[in-house]
Parts: C-alpha cells; structure tokens; sequence
C-alpha cells in the first residue's frame, strides 16, 4: 500500500516491479488515470471512498459520514480510513463489512482515546489529540480551518531528546493553526537529559520571534495545568487543540468532566 500524496513513496514505488495498492486523496485525479492496470487505488472522489480495480470503480462510503473524520474536515483521517479499506479488502472482507466498520468506528475516547477525541463544552469545541511533530501540527492546521472556530488556543509541549532546530520546527507548525492563546506544558516525564525549564523556554523563544505577544502565552507544570488554563480563557465559539502525550489521561478525566457538568465559558471548573 502506497500513499500517493507522498511524492518521495510515489517515486520509489513507480520503481517496484510488482502490483501495488495506492490510496490518495490529493493525487486521486493523477492516481485514477496513472495508476497500472495490474494495479488497486483506493480514492477520494467528490466526497466518497472510492475503490479502482480491473478498469471499474467501486464507491463505498460517503467520507463525511465516517464519523473519524469529523465531517470529513479531519483529512488525515480520511487517509486512514483509505488505507484501512484497502486493508480490508486485500484481507477478503466483502464491502458491506468494510462499509459497517469504517461508519462505526469514532474517534471518541472509547474508540481511540487521545485521538482527535472532540468535545463540545458549552459552545467551546475542545479537541485532545497525540500530534506531538510538525507533520501532525500541520495536518491538524489544515482539520481545525475547516471546523471554522472564533478563536484558538493550542497546548505545546516536547519530550527533550530532540534538538532545538525540531522543537522550533514543531513550533512553527503550530503556528500555522494562528492561535490567539498557547499553553506550554512541562513534560518532567520526557526530560531525557534536558533540565526543568529548558524546552518550554525554547518554545517562548520561538512563539516570540513569530510574533506571539508575552501575555497570550503561559507556562504550565503539567499537561492538566495548562489544560485548565485554556479553558478559562475560551469563550463560545472557540477551538481548543490540547496536544496530550504525558497526561492524556488526566487531560480526557478532566474534559469529561466539564463535559457532564453543566459548565460555561466564564464558570469555575468544575
């Protein structure tokens, strides 16, 4: 299986003598006439999971009603969705157990916890999410523009055992998300070598020469610290992406809770 919105995969898989299975959802249009005859697609094409094989195509399922993909906004998501079928079917499903399994599987916390789990807290959309690098930041960006928030606020944080050319990198890729509002967590879990403070400072450092005022950002011991710190700044119509690596347990116990509360922007937490 190969992803050919990877220019770098697509180029060396163009070289293997063997059958593929592709899965686009950018180079769909390229795929679906380049691909070999000998070869399986497995397509994004308007709005629907698209199976190419033996010069036929095969719709399977409208992407937006996959409920992981969250509208169909979350793209990434959708890839997943593509490679799983692909998966799938090369195992022998048939396509209505394909069908079934991609529209009832969610990204709650019961399904894949800490994976694009999306909460709505008195009009505040909160997202708690693993992205943790600059390829998942900017794939998040591109999920949360197409959510259309008010505002949003983000939760940074890094293990330190990356140099800080990858946690500016990283940085930079949250940026892109054009958040009003940053809570950097202390990951004291994932120092690996670093002392108390380092990486949190490199992050400021980094959101100030992008040109983050001082006051819209904060540093936080922990992940549920600076979690609480952003919901007191939300108000109605603002996007929350609380990156989770260290806690996400303690960061899902506590949006849960808010979440069975009958919680407001402005209301102490519960």
């Amino acid at each position: 299986m190969v992803n050919a919105d990877d220019p770098h995969l697509s180029h060396i898989a163009r070289g293997l003598a063997r059958p593929l299975t592709w899965i686009a959802v950018d180079e769909a249009p390229r795929v679906r006439t380049e691909a070999a005859l000998d070869d399986v697609a497995w397509i994004l094409e308007d709005g629907w999971l698209v199976r190419l094989r033996d010069g036929g195509a095969q719709q399977l399922v409208e992407a937006n009603a996959i409920p992981a993909t969250l509208g169909g906004a979350a793209t990434f998501n959708v890839r997943n969705a593509l490679g799983a079928a692909s998966l799938a079917d090369a195992l022998g499903l048939d396509d209505e157990s394909i069908r079934r399994g991609l529209l009832g599987f969610d990204a709650s916390p019961t399904h894949s916890p800490g994976r694009a789990n999306l909460f709505d807290l008195g009009g505040v959309q909160v997202m708690v999410d693993f992205v943790h690098n600059a390829h998942g930041f900017e794939a998040m960006a591109h999920t949360v523009r197409g959510l259309s928030p008010k505002r949003i606020g983000v939760m940074i944080g890094h293990a330190g055992d990356r140099d800080d050319g990858s946690i500016r990198e990283m940085v930079r890729a949250s940026w892109a998300l054009e958040p009003e509002r940053v809570a950097v967590k202390e990951m004291a879990e994932y120092l690996r070598g670093r002392e108390l403070g380092q990486v949190p400072a490199v992050m400021r450092a980094e959101l100030s020469v992008l040109g983050m005022p001082e006051q819209a950002v904060s540093t936080h011991d922990g992940e549920v610290d600076a979690a609480c710190a952003l919901l007191e700044w939300a108000s109605p119509g603002d996007f929350l992406l609380l990156s989770s690596q260290s806690d996400r347990d303690g960061v899902l116990a506590l949006v849960q809770a808010v979440a069975g509360s009958a919680w407001k922007p402005g209301d102490p937490l519960p």
